[in-house]
């Protein structure tokens, strides 16, 4: 099984999505919608009732929602909340304001069980060009990865608790350190970067 984490904090902050109730919503059934049909959805609610107001809608008991005491920005607990209480061996990550293409889980399980003998994966994202979606390399030696890039095995490594912007560089510089990786491919869409793009 694949354990989906998703941090949830939905009261205002600089370079936040717009209209993020209705993203919640759109990130949440782009994980219903799966082809996949092993998984869970656990969102970690940052200090919010009401991203766990908006979870509740769902009856579906794979997807659910642990609320925690509002953290700093960029705090790593918010994510090792999640991959603490996961059930899954595998752990993939989704921000509230972006979607998972239909495919993205059985992308992500076909790979590993491609290459069973890694300790995590590495695959690129989709972001908006005119009318559709393209695929955006992630590259390592560029620091161009991020959150939305990566699998790894659910007891690999935990996320910095104090950290800064560059979490995600950090995060994935810890899974270098601690286990082999390999490409894969995925279908997770970047619907949101500030001062860029808001869809």
């Amino acid at each position: 099984m694949i354990s989906i984490i998703m941090a949830s904090y939905l009261g205002a902050y600089k370079g936040a999505a717009s209209d993020r109730e209705n993203k919640l919503r759109r990130a949440i059934n782009s994980v219903l919608l799966q082809k996949m049909p092993e998984w869970e959805l656990i969102v970690i609610a940052d200090g919010c009732d009401r991203t766990c107001e908006i979870v509740a809608e769902y009856p579906d008991e794979r997807v659910q929602c642990y609320k925690i005491p509002k953290q700093k920005i960029w705090s790593g607990i918010v994510r090792n909340t999640g991959v603490n209480i996961a059930k899954g061996d595998y752990i993939v990550y989704l921000d509230n304001d972006d979607v998972l293409g239909p495919s993205h889980l059985q992308m992500i399980a076909d790979g590993i069980a491609a290459h069973p003998d890694f300790d995590w994966y590495l695959f690129n994202d989709m972001i908006p060009h005119e009318t559709k979606f393209i695929e955006r390399a992630c590259a390592l030696q560029a620091h161009k990865c991020g959150t939305s890039n990566i699998v790894h095995k659910r007891t690999l490594a935990q996320w910095a608790p104090d950290d800064t912007y560059d979490h995600d560089w950090h995060f994935i510089q810890q899974l270098m350190k601690r286990g082999r990786y390999v490409r894969i491919t995925g279908q997770y869409l970047v619907c949101h970067v500030p001062n860029k793009w808001d869809l």
